[in-house]
């Protein structure tokens, strides 16, 4: 490789990902499952829905939190992939600069 490191997420219909990605195994909030090749790891994590992460610079045994607003309106701490929480404090650049390419 060339040192160059990815996080990014994925829609779950492309064909190219693992069986796990298809299969539909009920999971609570906060779950997560992950498979592996070679570098690239996929991890399907259950939040308000699943979501689906392609990483070469995480770890998918590491874990993070995010804090989640719940229907009471308070807020909760869930764990969840190091890969899902780092992605979702960098989103916000990407947006941005999304955001601002578009005007």
């Amino acid at each position: 490789m060339m040192g160059i490191s990815a996080t990014c997420s994925v829609r779950s219909d492309k064909k190219e990902l693992p069986v796990l990605a298809k299969k539909r195994t009920p999971m609570e909030k906060g779950d997560y499952k992950w498979r592996t090749s070679q570098c690239t790891a996929y991890i399907q994590w259950m939040d308000n829905k699943l979501v689906h992460v392609l990483t070469t610079a995480f770890d998918p045994e590491d874990h993070g939190e995010v804090r989640r607003m719940q229907r009471s309106g308070t807020a909760a701490t869930v764990q969840c992939p190091l890969a899902v929480s780092e992605y979702t404090k960098k989103m916000g650049g990407v947006d941005r600069f999304d955001h601002k390419r578009g005007s």
